[in-house]
C-alpha cells in the first residue's frame, strides 16, 4: 500500500510539473493579470523564449513587411546579433507603441500588451531598437523612394500602390528603402531611416547604409511650413517699413 501511495504521489508531482511547463510554454499565469508584482520580473517562468518565438513566428509569417520582422530576418540570417536579436527585443520592436508603431492590436502582440503595461516589473518590455522606423513610415518612404528611383533593382520586386498602402505588393520594404538610401542618402525619404540608424545603440548592419548617418537628409517642408515662413518674412518687412 505504501508503494502504491508513493507511486500515486510521484505521478501527481509529475502531472503538476507538466501543467506548469505547458502553462509557461503557452504563456499563461498570474503575471498576465498583474505584471506589476515583483514576482513577475523574470518572464522565463511564465512567458519563455519558446513562447515569445511562437508569437514572433505568427506575426512575421503573416506580416513580413513590418520593420520588426525585417530585424528578425536579419538576426536569423546572421546579418546582425546582440541584444536586439533577443526574442523579447524583437517582439518589442513589433508590439511596443512607444516608438510610434501601431501594430499592438495583432494576435501575436496579445501577451506583450498584457505584460507590458505602465508600472510593469517584467524585464524585457520596451527593449526594441530605439527610434525604429515604423510600418507606416517605411511604407510611405519606400513608395516615395521607388517613385524617385524607378530603375533601382530592389524596386522591381517591391510594388507599393500608394504611400498609405501598408502591406500591399511589397513583402519587405525596409531592405528596399535601405538600398534606395544607400544610393541617394540625402533624399527626404531617408529621414526616418536615418533617425533609426543614427541611434548610438543601433547595430550598424546591412539595413543601415554606412553613408546614411553622415548624410544631410532633412524632413521635407510641408506647405504649412512654407506658409509660416512666408508669414514671418511679411511680418518682418512690415515692421521695417512702418
Amino acid at each position: 500500500a505504501f508503494h502504491m501511495m508513493a507511486k500515486a504521489l510521484m505521478m501527481m508531482v509529475v502531472a503538476v510539473a507538466g501543467l506548469q511547463y505547458i502553462s509557461a510554454a503557452q504563456g499563461a499565469g498570474p503575471c498576465f493579470t498583474d505584471p506589476k508584482s515583483a514576482d513577475c520580473a523574470n518572464p522565463s517562468t511564465f512567458y519563455p523564449d519558446d513562447a515569445v518565438n511562437m508569437d514572433l513566428g505568427m506575426l512575421c509569417n503573416m506580416m513580413t513587411y513590418m520593420p520588426g520582422c525585417a530585424v528578425k530576418k536579419a538576426c536569423t540570417d546572421k546579418e546582425m546579433d546582440g541584444v536586439f536579436c533577443k526574442p523579447w527585443s524583437m517582439l518589442s520592436s513589433i508590439c511596443s507603441t512607444s516608438h510610434g508603431e501601431m501594430m499592438s492590436g495583432m494576435k501575436g502582440c496579445e501577451k506583450y500588451k498584457q505584460l507590458c503595461i505602465t508600472g510593469t516589473k517584467v524585464v524585457g518590455c520596451e527593449t526594441q531598437i530605439p527610434k525604429l522606423i515604423t510600418t507606416k513610415e517605411v511604407t510611405a518612404d519606400t513608395y516615395a523612394a521607388c517613385v524617385a528611383q524607378s530603375t533601382l533593382a530592389a524596386c522591381k520586386t517591391c510594388v507599393i500602390a500608394a504611400a498609405d498602402s501598408i502591406g500591399g505588393g511589397c513583402a519587405a520594404p525596409l531592405p528596399v528603402l535601405s538600398a534606395a538610401c544607400k544610393a541617394k542618402p540625402t533624399s527626404t525619404y531617408c529621414v526616418n531611416l536615418k533617425r533609426t540608424c543614427s541611434t548610438d545603440t543601433t547595430p550598424k548592419v546591412s539595413l543601415c547604409p554606412s553613408n546614411l548617418a553622415t548624410s544631410g537628409a532633412q524632413p521635407q517642408q510641408t506647405s504649412r511650413s512654407y506658409l509660416v515662413s512666408f508669414s514671418v518674412v511679411v511680418a518682418v518687412a512690415v515692421a521695417l517699413f512702418v
